[in-house]
């Protein structure tokens, strides 16, 4: 088994716990154990955190994974990789300063602005630095195609500290003061993990020396920074417009829903941890026949699995809502059908992204960042005071339609290349003909056993079809692959 199907398969089922943990915590813990408030207030916290995180990092992450497979010297990679610490230091210094200068105003302004930023100011920002370096040093171990552990602590992690910590709560071994100060504690404790983890494989010189292509650098990850803010706010945007026009109590309802669409995005969240650096080592190597196999095979892929996930949310998701008993949390069920079809989309698309962000014109790609930031934010401001929560849901489907068309387009003129192949007309009927056969037919057992059953019977059905027509190349090679690995366990 290759080294990216090994590591994918790893990321995948980090990710598949994540996601069952996410689950546990989201759809029963955080309803009835920890309440609407205390929820939407965590909730908060962490979504203004991710706002604030791509202005300490500063794009820096990206432009590791851009230019480290064109830097052939060690001590010049070893010169990113410290320029890449100590420059967000300095934005944090710089900040800190500033805020220090101005804090009482400061803070009165955000007690106006917002309740939550003002109160938990610390905290926020704490998470924010904790996120920040974080993501760069996952970054330094992904260009050395070391994925798994990194995966781990960003995709699992999380999400086990928080169930940890919902247990906590409900056995009161601790209050909800103490919650908060031991998930700030838990951001930081992940942090050391990471960097012992990077020090194990390789101990960088140390070097104040600015990298040789230091402008080009700097150039890109300015660009990408304000691509990635713009990104940043597309995903949360909504949740920090829902909290001011409806409060709190929305704000969980709707993060809930946004959490099972979120189901979707396993393949590419997987597949990307190890394909980026492939991607740019692709690009930079000017290899335009790897970058057309890696653009339609992850294509193939992601829409399969995505695909596959797409119905399976789908069809059980009303049985998935039970399990929620508090009221009000199914109000938010049709935001789960307005999102999912974007991510279905964006999962069509490959590594277009990836594509895109390495590439000499991701310039384009922050333009269009800003511009679908823009968007939101319009379309929320009148979509979430007519419709409510599920306007700020047309908000992001439309966004990510428009978005992802133009980098369609963009691909096509620029690259001459599309991510669909033969195969992606069969998927999609694949995709359609299991969503309307499995979501007309109504089991009348619990919630847990209808679940059961029929993800049992979609699955067996769904990749049968899969293997029979051969709808994906990789996906076919891994089955073997791991079929072999299996009933021949000795072999090579």
């Amino acid at each position: 088994m290759s080294l990216v199907a090994k590591q994918s398969f790893v990321n995948i089922l980090s990710i598949c716990l994540a996601l069952l943990l996410g689950a546990i915590n989201t759809l029963y813990l955080y309803p009835n154990e920890l309440g609407e408030e205390y929820h939407g207030l965590v909730i908060s916290i962490l979504v203004f955190s991710n706002l604030i995180q791509p202005f300490i990092s500063l794009g820096l992450q990206h432009a590791i994974i851009r230019y480290f497979s064109s830097i052939k010297s060690q001590l010049e990679r070893d010169r990113l990789f410290w320029f890449s610490m100590w420059l967000p230091l300095l934005l944090i210094v710089f900040g800190g300063l500033c805020l220090l200068l101005n804090h009482k105003h400061f803070i009165s302004w955000l007690m106006n602005e917002n309740e939550i930023f003002g109160t938990y100011l610390w905290m926020i920002l704490g998470i924010a630095i904790a996120t920040a370096y974080f993501e760069i040093l996952y970054n330094w171990s992904r260009v050395q195609l070391k994925t798994v552990f990194g995966n781990f602590l960003k995709e699992l992690y999380p999400r086990l500290v928080i169930f940890l910590l919902l247990l906590s709560y409900v056995l009161t071994w601790i209050d909800f003061s103490e919650f908060l100060l031991i998930l700030f504690g838990a951001y930081y404790f992940r942090l050391l993990l990471i960097i012992s983890f990077n020090l194990s494989i390789h101990i960088p010189r140390f070097s104040l020396r600015l990298p040789n292509k230091c402008k080009e650098i700097l150039r890109y990850s300015f660009l990408i920074f304000l691509s990635a803010v713009a990104a940043t706010y597309n995903l949360d945007i909504d949740k920090a417009q829902i909290n001011h026009f409806l409060g709190n109590q929305i704000v969980a309802y709707y993060s809930v829903a946004l959490y099972i669409a979120a189901v979707i995005e396993i393949p590419f969240r997987s597949l990307s941890q190890i394909v980026s650096p492939l991607v740019a080592k692709a690009i930079n190597t000017r290899n335009k026949v790897q970058l057309k196999s890696l653009l339609t095979k992850s294509a193939d892929s992601q829409l399969i699995v995505s695909g596959f996930l797409f119905v399976l949310v789908l069809i059980n998701i009303e049985e998935l809502y039970q399990l929620v008993s508090q009221p009000g949390y199914a109000t938010a069920l049709g935001v789960v059908f307005i999102v999912s079809f974007g991510k279905l989309y964006s999962a069509s698309l490959g590594c277009i992204n990836l594509i895109m962000t390495n590439s000499k014109y991701y310039v384009y790609v922050f333009w269009f960042s800003i511009a679908s930031a823009v968007l939101a934010i319009i379309l929320n401001i009148y979509f979430i005071q007519w419709y409510g929560m599920f306007g700020a849901a047309y908000a992001t489907l439309i966004v990510m339609i428009i978005t992802n068309s133009l980098k369609l387009l963009l691909l096509a003129i620029k690259f001459e290349m599309v991510p669909y192949s033969k195969n992606t007309l069969a998927i999609l009927i694949l995709i359609g003909l299991s969503f309307f056969v499995f979501y007309f037919i109504g089991l009348d057992f619990n919630p847990i056993q209808n679940i059961a059953i029929q993800s049992l019977i979609l699955s067996l059905l769904f990749f049968f079809t899969v293997l029979k027509f051969k709808l994906s190349s990789d996906l076919i090679q891994f089955y073997n692959d791991f079929k072999n690995k299996v009933l021949n366990p000795k072999m090579k």
